[in-house]
């Protein structure tokens, strides 16, 4: 195989139009995780992995999508890359088993006028599916040890950033994004070293207090939203 789609009861094989069952460590369930820890770590593996999450929706029907893109070997998260190829579809649900809530603003743009959006609403989505292709060699055994390194690294970013003390002993950096959305200073986000949160780690501070503390300078909001950079 070099293209199949996983689904959540069997994977299509795009190559030779043939459903087969679900291929162990392919489950949605650990591609819908990894999407869900992504974008607390998404500087840092831009920076390190050169490994961007690229995100897109359609809110024009029913049900709505997010499409999510796995992309490898770039420097920001525009630069397209197709091989390997990795793309994850939420949709919409009104179901009580889901991955997140997102506010959504369905579309009534079509191909022949400019619509307007409605109003946002509080919106459920569950992965869907999972599209996965590879130019060489087999996809299917690729993408069973790819998604298990991926899974490796976040849970190894978990662990590295799991406590104000265990994050200034890493060589992880730490992203401050002001919690004010209008703030100007959010175009640029500080970055603190290792180095100096170890000077507040040995102050005996939480992450969580360590958080609270922090203030803008632009503005003044307190608090901040950290990621790892």
């Amino acid at each position: 195989m070099q293209a199949l789609t996983v689904f959540k009861d069997h994977v299509f094989c795009l190559d030779t139009r043939e459903k087969h069952p679900l291929i162990e460590g392919l489950q949605l369930s650990k591609f819908a995780d990894i999407v869900l820890r992504w974008d607390k770590y998404r500087a840092y593996l831009l920076r390190t992995h050169r490994m961007a999450l690229h995100k897109t929706s359609d809110y024009d029907g029913s049900p709505f999508e997010d499409f999510y893109q796995i992309r490898y070997e770039v420097d920001d998260c525009y630069t397209i890359s197709d091989d390997p190829y990795i793309s994850i579809t939420f949709e919409s649900t009104f179901d009580s088993d889901f991955d997140y809530t997102a506010m959504a603003s369905r579309s009534t743009t079509t191909a022949y006028k400019r619509g307007k959006s409605l109003p946002p609403q509080e919106t459920k989505f569950k992965v869907y599916r999972a599209i996965l292709r590879r130019r060489e060699g087999d996809a299917d055994i690729w993408f069973q040890h790819e998604i298990a390194r991926l899974q490796r690294i976040l849970d190894d970013l978990d662990a590295a950033t799991i406590s104000l003390n265990v994050w200034a002993a890493s060589d992880i950096h730490m992203r401050v994004l002001c919690p004010a959305a209008g703030c100007s200073s959010r175009k640029s986000p500080t970055i603190l070293l290792p180095s100096q949160l170890l000077v507040h780690a040995n102050s005996k501070l939480s992450l969580d207090a360590f958080k609270d503390k922090l203030t803008c300078k632009s503005c003044g909001a307190r608090g901040g939203i950290i990621s790892a950079a």
